[in-house]
């Protein structure tokens, strides 16, 4: 860990793109996900709101897949 990563108090942040496998019953489901990341520091800061949104978007496709009604 560096000394930049120890002291970041992750007061600037952004919203990104990118791929996560989410489990939907038993199953993994991958979505582009939208992920809170530290501007400073590069790392992934949890949001409720955006992994809520995120579990969402993993069922609705999971529904998809399997043509079940939505």
């Amino acid at each position: 860990m560096s000394k930049r990563e120890m002291v970041c108090k992750h007061k600037n942040s952004r919203i990104i793109e990118k791929e996560e496998t989410y489990p939907v019953l038993g199953e993994g489901t991958t979505i582009v996900a939208n992920v809170k990341v530290c501007s400073d520091c590069g790392k992934e800061i949890f949001d409720l709101r955006l992994d809520e949104d995120n579990m969402q978007r993993a069922f609705a496709k999971y529904k998809q897949n399997h043509a079940l009604m939505t």
